[in-house]
């Protein structure tokens, strides 16, 4: 090589060098400036603008999880459940180890009613907690079709202490959606002596007035409401008073299941965590059943204890 084409090879590998130089610089900026806005956003619980920057931060630094739970978050908090899973999977492709991604993730798989993948991804390792994987553990090998293996794993949930009540209520609900309203009854009833929440009563009313125990029903509805009434439990006292069936609603089959499981968890936070972290669970709860009112009522209260008023309306 002449000492020429070297001279001109070294100078054009430098101007190269120093070309890249403040491209490298600006997109570290780029992803810095991105991060620092999104942070701010979240700070303030404005979802929206910190979906924008985070995604934007991520199109620049794809394999960085922090980034990428930051922008999760965004988008559950927004309810952009199908964009959430995108991401989700996005993280997990990175081998990240996250709740959040695994909270949207097997949700997916509910609701498409994969419960194949969802038991077999659990397996794997996708986890969210102990009371979560067990009770949805159970209502995926419900949704499986595999009743006897549910049951059991419902039992197993009722030997965790501090989660018994869960487990009980839960194994209810999956004996109701299988029509073994019986059974499900005397869980209600049992020993135990549940402390049902409102969901609760309404559910144990519709199961009574399976069994044509509509008197029966109507007691337990007056006893745990009184006079408060909303419209939804008076229409519900007019049809038991003229003697209709109540059709069983709470939890009809696993994907329900699975929602209430959810809401249950997200109302039993809502006492004691902060509202975003809450909102993950009720927004969840949503995506799996649009129609579920308790969840759509605790997602919209958590809006506005945030300020995020036009999520809330």
């Amino acid at each position: 090589m002449t000492s020429k084409l070297s001279n001109i090879l070294a100078a054009a590998t430098a101007l190269a060098v120093l070309s890249a130089a403040p491209s490298l610089a600006q997109q570290s900026g780029d992803v810095a400036g991105s991060y620092l806005a999104g942070r701010h956003a979240q700070s303030h619980s404005d979802f929206d603008s910190a979906a924008t920057y985070f995604t934007r931060a991520m199109t620049r630094d794809q394999a960085n999880p922090a980034l990428i739970e930051a922008a999760l978050t965004s988008f559950v908090g927004l309810g952009q459940l199908d964009r959430a899973a995108t991401i989700a999977t996005q993280m997990i492709a990175t081998g990240a180890d996250s709740q959040v991604a695994n909270l949207v993730l097997l949700s997916r798989d509910a609701k498409n009613g994969d419960w194949s993948d969802l038991l077999n991804n659990m397996e794997a390792g996708q986890s969210v907690g102990q009371l979560f994987d067990g009770l949805v553990r159970a209502w995926a090998l419900v949704g499986a079709g595999r009743a006897e293996d549910a049951l059991a794993a419902f039992d197993s949930v009722t030997t965790s202490k501090g989660v018994e009540a869960f487990g009980l209520y839960h194994k209810a609900l999956a004996l109701a959606s299988m029509g073994r309203f019986d059974e499900a009854e005397t869980v209600l009833s049992g020993e135990a002596q549940l402390q049902l929440a409102r969901r609760g009563l309404v559910a144990q009313a519709q199961i009574l007035s399976q069994l044509d125990r509509n008197d029966e029903a109507l007691t337990r509805l007056r006893a745990g409401f009184g006079a408060e009434m909303d419209p939804v439990l008076t229409a519900m006292i007019e049809r038991l008073e003229a003697g209709e069936t109540l059709e069983f609603t709470i939890a009809p089959d696993a994907r329900a299941g699975v929602a209430e499981v959810i809401f249950s968890i997200a109302n039993a936070l809502s006492v004691e965590t902060a509202e975003n972290y809450t909102l993950l669970y009720s927004r969840m709860a949503q995506y799996l059943r649009p129609d579920h009112i308790e969840a759509i009522l605790l997602s919209a209260g958590l809006l506005d204890r945030l300020e995020q008023y036009d999520l809330a309306i």
